[in-house]
Order: structure tokens, then C-alpha cells, then sequence
């Protein structure tokens, strides 16, 4: 946990692939009554160019859905992926969002959302 090295310099190539992790904090954790604590995130990535007036850029794959199930109480998780940078994208500044939605048994939700602004050369 919390484990990583961040890119100091973030510029990328069309076609590059980059680690993506995000340490979640706040989220639904509940002891069922067999002893088990699950957790259900679901992920949703966004890829936009960066400035006054975004435009969303298209991606194959942008959300998931993610179930743990710990034995013990943990005090954060984290989830990490592998981002493959659009082929087609022209030089420029990117913003990349992750938004992790978070549900509890009852069906009450907590979501949160970070960016990252990015160069491609």
C-alpha cells in the first residue's frame, strides 16, 4: 500500500502504457454475519483534453466493476490498473479521471474522483 514511485515528468507517447493506482479512503466496510467484510467498488475512467472547454476523448474500455472480500478490517485499499495511452491522440494537454463508486450492502453509495493532467508529445 501506498507503495509506488509517481512520474515526475508526466509526458507520454500515443501507444504508451501507464500504471495507474489510487489509494481510497472513506469507503463501506461492513462485517456480514458470516464473518466476511465486502466491498464493491465500481471504476470509471475519463479521458478529456485539459483547459476551459474539455473534450471527452473516446476509450475501448472505461469502467469496471471490482469485488474483495476481506476476513479482517483494513483500514485503506487501493486499486491499480494499466492505462494504454489512445494511439490516435495528438500532441497536447490531457486530463485523466478516475472515479471509484463505492456501495454499501443497503445500496448507499460514496463516490469520489481525482485527476491526473498530463502532456502527450
Amino acid at each position: 500500500y501506498d507503495l509506488y514511485t509517481p512520474i515526475e515528468d508526466p509526458v507520454f507517447s500515443p501507444g504508451q502504457v501507464i500504471p495507474v493506482y489510487c489509494t481510497l479512503d472513506n469507503f463501506f466496510f461492513e462485517k456480514q454475519k458470516n464473518g466476511k467484510m465486502p466491498l464493491s467498488l465500481k471504476v470509471k475512467i475519463e479521458l478529456s483534453t485539459a483547459g476551459n472547454n474539455p473534450t471527452a476523448i473516446e476509450l475501448d474500455e472505461t469502467s469496471w466493476d471490482i469485488n474483495r472480500e476481506y476476513n479482517n478490517f483494513v483500514n485503506d485499499v487501493y486499486i491499480a490498473f494499466t492505462f494504454i495511452m489512445p494511439k490516435h491522440l495528438l500532441p497536447g494537454t490531457y486530463s485523466l479521471k478516475v472515479a471509484v463508486t463505492n456501495t454499501d450492502s443497503k445500496g448507499e453509495t460514496k463516490k469520489d474522483e481525482k485527476s491526473a493532467v498530463f502532456q502527450v508529445r
